[in-house]
């Protein structure tokens, strides 16, 4: 009879997990005021459906006492993405707006609240990692291993097609910034 009640429990617990899973993934992607209907009717392209996550990973940190009101979201060196970044300026995340700086050199970090790294910076990733310290800066990627090598979230494209992220929980702490539960249980890898 105890093992029918463990298994029971088991049972509920593992449902519960995967309903609130579920539940974050619509949240994410279909309440969203990147996905609505006319939206989704266009097929978003990768990168719109990358900004959209960059939007989102803004949305689900909390932000240490002292941090601006408005958030410049600073993308370094070459940015392939195009213009999709411009739909995030003046965008409003947790009461904070969105503000779209793009950066050639680490000396303008200074400004920078959240960083995009392309793939275009991989190979000097760890130097530029150095500089921006222990700063409340939430890092973000696209490129393989980043969050290895210490950005926060690194997102990348599941074997079907899909965008996925995994996320750096150290780097994270270390920049004293609070990710959201629901962002981390929806990450490929937590390191």
């Amino acid at each position: 009879m105890h093992y029918f009640h463990q298994q029971t429990r088991r049972l509920a617990a593992f449902t519960r997990s995967v309903m609130i899973k579920c539940l974050c993934v619509l949240w994410i992607g279909y309440l969203n005021p990147f996905f609505h209907p006319a939206a989704l009717a266009d097929n978003p392209t990768q990168h719109q459906v990358k900004v959209a996550f960059i939007y989102n990973f803004i949305s689900f940190t909390k932000w240490p006492e002292g941090t601006p009101e408005t958030l410049n979201l600073c993308i370094h060196g070459q940015d392939p993405f195009g213009g999709e970044f411009n739909a995030l300026q003046d965008k409003i995340s947790n009461g904070r707006k969105i503000n779209i700086m793009r950066i050639g050199n680490s000396m303008q970090f200074e400004s920078c609240q959240v960083v995009f790294f392309p793939r275009s910076s991989t190979e000097v990733l760890p130097s530029l990692l150095d500089k921006i310290g222990s700063r409340p800066m939430l890092t973000i990627a696209d490129s393989p291993g980043a969050a290895a090598r210490g950005v926060i979230i690194n997102m990348g494209l599941s074997d079907a097609g899909r965008v996925v992220f995994e996320i750096n929980q150290r780097a994270a702490l270390n920049a004293e910034l609070g990710l959201s539960s629901k962002l981390l249980s929806l990450a490929v890898t937590l390191f």
